[in-house]
Formats: structure tokens, C-alpha cells, sequence
């Protein structure tokens, strides 16, 4: 029996030794690059029947500032099972986990960050999306098919969007909340801003549902984004505010005052039609 733990504690110490030597030899040579690294990242980023990525040159380096290893590549792209690109970034930055390195031996990540690229997805979005960033943190390594991002970040076409969000990949549905929302010019020019909206969104479509704020008036806002049956409608978005003559002829610039006086109860739908 003495023999046998004798044989534990070298192991563990022989596996912490081995550890700390790539660690310093990292640090010292300030990166690592391998063939089987590019593999191993492909794997991890695609799903099969849905997706698959392929990513140029990515090495393992220490960073000084931040205190943690990245994996850092170049040229990422996002291929459909059918091979059509839909999406491209010219950088990724993958921050590991350094415990789950020590005690499972495992590259597990906890952020990660993307920069300018595009998404292009017809059946979901109607014109290709332009992205200057986008940051994940969380638990980024799928436990029982779920990703949980404690914080998500994006700048989308001049609009920004920050929130959490849980990941079901095997019926990709996704379950979240948007802590904060800047968008320009949504709807006659007016900007809408939020900081407290619900989303959830399933391969058939997305809904999100919360108070707003839009062109300085506080509303209710219910919308649907409809992935599939476009004849009925692209998009549908529900609004109840309280407004007044002076909110509509700031907002729409012209008066109504001679006709329309006092608060009044707006409850109204639009829609975003397939031909316009």
C-alpha cells in the first residue's frame, strides 16, 4: 500500500513538474505553434449536421498584461454542412482556463473574442451583417450539449448589444436577456435603447419582450423575427406606450395640437412584409 501511494505522489508531482516546464517554456519562447492545435480548434468549433469552421495559423502565447494563455489565429471561417460561407472574422482570441489546464489537462475557454468580420445567413438575416467585435465569456466548453454565457457583447452594423444567454446546441434554442441595446435609426429614424429585454430564438424564429425606450418615449415592446414562412410575415413588433401631442409632433414633425390634446393610450402592430 505504501508502495502504491509512493507511486501517487511521484505521478502527481511528475505531472505538475511537466506542467509548469511548458508553462515557463511558453513563457519564454512567448508562443507555441502546432498543426495538431489547428485540428484540434476546427473540432471544437462545429456542429455536425449544422456547421464547421476552418482557421489559419493559431498559436498557444502567454499575455503579460491579462496574466493568461491565448490561442490566437487569423482568418476564421464558418462553413454550413452544404459548404457555403456564412460567416468570416480576421481575428480570434481564445482565453483558457488555466485551472481546468492543471487539473484535467483539458483547453477549456472562458472568453473569447472576434473581430471584423461579417455573418451572412439568408434564412435568418436579411442582408449580410457587418461586425466590428463580438465578445463570449462564460462557460464556453458545451456540458450536456448547453453553453452558458455569463456576458456576450457585439457591435452589429453600428448597433450594440450586451446580455447573457444559455445555448441549447443540439435543438439550437437559445434563452437570454439583453442588459443593454443601442439601435439606430429603427423605426422613422427614431433610436431605440433598452436595458432590461427577454429573448429567445429557435431555428423557426426569435422573439424578444421587455420595456424600451423609443425616440425618447417609454414603451413595451413584443417582437417576432420569422425564419421560415415568410409569406406570412418577415418581421412583426408589438408597441404600447402613452404618448402625447407633443411626442408626436416632435417625433413626426407635424401639428396636431388644434385636433389631438392630452395622454394617449398607443397599442399598436407592424409588420415588415416579404416584398417590403
Amino acid at each position: 500500500m505504501k508502495k502504491i501511494f509512493t507511486s501517487i505522489i511521484s505521478l502527481f508531482f511528475l505531472f505538475i513538474l511537466s506542467l509548469l516546464i511548458y508553462l515557463a517554456w511558453i513563457l519564454n519562447k512567448g508562443k507555441f505553434e502546432s498543426q495538431y492545435l489547428e485540428e484540434f480548434l476546427n473540432n471544437r468549433l462545429k456542429k455536425e449536421g449544422f456547421f464547421y469552421s476552418k482557421i489559419k495559423n493559431p498559436i498557444i502565447k502567454f499575455d503579460k498584461n491579462t496574466k493568461k494563455l491565448i490561442i490566437q489565429g487569423n482568418d476564421l471561417k464558418i462553413f454550413t454542412d452544404a459548404d457555403k460561407n456564412i460567416a468570416e472574422f480576421k481575428t480570434l482570441k481564445v482565453y483558457l482556463n488555466l485551472m481546468d489546464l492543471f487539473t484535467k489537462r483539458r483547453l477549456n475557454a472562458n472568453k473569447l473574442e472576434l473581430g471584423n468580420g461579417f455573418i451572412e445567413y439568408p434564412t435568418v438575416f436579411r442582408n449580410p451583417l457587418k461586425i466590428d467585435k463580438i465578445f463570449l465569456e462564460g462557460n464556453l466548453y458545451p456540458e450536456n450539449n448547453q453553453i452558458t454565457l455569463s456576458k456576450f457583447s457585439t457591435t452589429i452594423n453600428e448597433d450594440y448589444y450586451e446580455g447573457n444567454v444559455i445555448i441549447n446546441l443540439e435543438d439550437l434554442e437559445t434563452i437570454g436577456n439583453l442588459t443593454q441595446l443601442k439601435r439606430k435609426n429603427i423605426f422613422y429614424n427614431m433610436n431605440l435603447e433598452s436595458e432590461g429585454l427577454k429573448f429567445n430564438s429557435d431555428p423557426s424564429g426569435f422573439d424578444i419582450e421587455g420595456e424600451a425606450v423609443l425616440g425618447g418615449i417609454d414603451i413595451f415592446l413584443k417582437g417576432n423575427k420569422n425564419y421560415k414562412n415568410y409569406e406570412t410575415f418577415i418581421s412583426k413588433y408589438n408597441l404600447k406606450a402613452t404618448i402625447d401631442e407633443k411626442n408626436i409632433e416632435n417625433l413626426f414633425k407635424i401639428k396636431i395640437r388644434d385636433f389631438i390634446s392630452g395622454p394617449i393610450d398607443l397599442d399598436a402592430t407592424y409588420f415588415i412584409l416579404k416584398d417590403n
